[in-house]
């Protein structure tokens, strides 16, 4: 069969390292909302969270995972662009094994996609290493999602 995007539906937020609920509405859940107006963005409000920084996603079932595609703030601000990442596919969030994409993110507000080998799993996991243009210790996300084919 051939892949396509991972509908969201049953997607939820099982971790994240760091959200800004004070300052802004910047809670994990907005990165997988469908709305790229919002946006999950870690905590600045009263002093920020270290690097590296990272979000896991129940996909609500299990998938052959081939593509996660990460949209960066879509506001105007540039701080949070995701630089340095890692990619993990798993069965479970107590053993992550080896990431599945490793790579950097051109410093841009356009979508990325990361292609790579398939990887079964119903958990997703982004993990933020740096901050793109090396402005600070921030991680931000307007939209992740995922392309892949169900898995019986």
């Amino acid at each position: 069969s051939t892949s396509s995007p991972i509908s969201k539906a049953d997607w939820s937020v099982v971790y994240s390292d760091s959200e800004e609920t004070t300052g802004e509405n910047g809670t994990d859940a907005n990165a997988i909302d469908g709305n790229p107006a919002t946006k999950w963005h870690t905590k600045w409000y009263g002093g920020s969270d270290a690097l590296p920084h990272e979000i896991q996603i129940d996909l609500g079932a299990r998938y052959d995972v081939d593509s996660l595609s990460y949209l960066p703030r879509q506001d105007g601000g540039v701080n949070g662009r995701i630089g340095a990442y890692e990619v993990y596919v798993s069965d479970t969030t107590a053993d992550w094994g080896s990431p599945v994409a490793t790579g950097t993110f051109a410093d841009t507000a356009t979508e990325k996609t990361v292609g790579f080998t398939t990887k079964t799993g119903r958990y997703l996991r982004l993990k933020a290493l740096t901050e793109a243009g090396n402005r600070g210790s921030w991680t931000s996300a307007a939209e992740i999602s995922a392309t892949g084919t169900a898995t019986p």
